[in-house]
């Protein structure tokens, strides 16, 4: 597992983050933060975003993504219908403490007919990038003053 690599500039002290093991060592740091920088808009970036809002009630996000990735990225972003992920539905919730948020969301969308087929079905990658982007929409309207995407 990699560790924080960590940078000075200015007196200022900031950390690439690599994986949960660094996150959990860093959300005392987190709290008492004011500003964060993420590059990139795919999975990991809109989700750690999310975490550190759910974290911390007054810290200003700015998210850097040339790409327009919406949260999806290159994995979830694909047009092909065939392209389907390789984990069943009921075990792709992007929110840790919401274990049944994706299933629920293809209910909401009616893209399964019944909580049980989630467990069986291997959704969609676009349904998930899709997925991906009410988390982002989502957050961009509870937090329009805190978050920034350039």
């Amino acid at each position: 597992m990699r560790s924080s690599v960590p940078l000075y500039y200015d007196g200022i002290e900031s950390y690439y983050l690599f994986g949960t093991a660094i996150w959990t060592a860093l959300q005392k740091k987190i709290k008492i933060m004011k500003k964060i920088a993420i590059i990139g808009l795919g999975y990991s970036g809109l989700i750690s975003a999310y975490e550190i809002l759910q974290l911390c009630e007054n810290i200003e996000i700015t998210i850097y993504d040339r790409s327009a990735a919406n949260g999806a990225g290159i994995a979830y972003n694909s047009h092909c219908n065939s392209h389907a992920l390789n984990v069943v539905a009921s075990k792709m919730s992007a929110i840790e403490d919401k274990a049944d948020d994706f299933t629920k969301w293809l209910l909401d969308n009616s893209l399964i007919k019944e909580e049980a087929v989630a467990d069986t079905f291997f959704a969609k990658r676009q349904y998930y990038g899709k997925y991906l982007l009410s988390i982002l929409v989502d957050m961009q309207q509870r937090y329009h003053d805190l978050v920034k995407i350039i």
